[in-house]
C-alpha cells in the first residue's frame, strides 16, 4: 500500500513504531497476511527474517516493529520468525532524515550473518519491514541473506513510500 505522512495508515505505523502499540504492528502484520494469502505470495517461503533493528534503538522502544510484523504473518502462515539469521552491526544515522543518494551509504556493511545464517542454505527467506521508501535498508540486508548459497530472497512490507 502506498505510504503517504498524515494518513490514516501513516498514524497506524507511527503507533508501533513510536508510541509503543506493539500488538499493533502484530496485528497488522496478521492482517496483510490474510489479505495476500490466498494470492500465492507466501508459497515457498521457508522464513521470516525482520528487518534487524540497532541495539540502542531496540532498548528505546522495547522491540522491533518489524519482528512484530513478521510475527503477525507468521500466526496466519505458519512460517518461522527467524531472529538469529541476520543482525544489525552497527547504526549510522536514521534513515528517515537522509536523502534517496545517501540512504544506500548510510545502510553499507550494517548487517552481517547471525549465529544461525547457515540454516538458511537452499531456503527461500521473506525480509519484514514496515515501510520501504528507497529499499536501501531491505537491499542491504538481502545482499547479506544471499551470500548464503542456494538462498532466495522476497520482501514484504506494509507499505512503500513514492518519494
Amino acid at each position: 500500500m502506498n505510504f503517504r505522512p498524515k494518513s490514516e495508515i501513516a498514524e497506524i505505523v507511527y503507533d508501533f513504531k513510536y508510541r509503543g502499540m506493539r500488538n499493533t504492528a502484530v496485528e497488522m502484520g496478521r492482517i496483510a497476511a490474510e489479505e495476500i494469502l490466498l494470492s500465492g505470495f507466501f508459497d515457498g517461503i521457508n522464513a521470516l527474517v525482520p528487518l534487524p533493528l540497532n541495539k540502542s534503538r531496540y532498548r528505546e522502544r522495547g522491540y522491533n516493529q518489524s519482528e512484530r510484523i513478521a510475527y503477525g504473518i507468521s500466526l496466519i502462515t505458519g512460517i518461522p520468525v527467524e531472529t538469529e539469521y541476520v543482525v544489525r552491526r552497527s547504526f549510522k544515522t536514521s534513515q528517515t532524515s537522509l536523502s534517496k543518494i545517501e540512504r544506500p551509504d548510510n545502510v553499507k556493511d550494517v548487517f552481517c550473518l547471525g549465529e544461525k545464517a547457515d540454516e538458511m542454505r537452499g531456503k527461500h527467506i521473506l525480509i519484514v519491514d514496515d515501510v520501504v521508501t528507497t529499499g536501501a535498508t531491505t537491499a542491504a540486508c538481502a545482499k547479506i541473506v544471499l551470500q548464503i548459497p542456494d538462498t532466495k530472497v522476497s520482501i514484504f512490507a506494509l507499505g512503500h513510500t513514492t518519494h
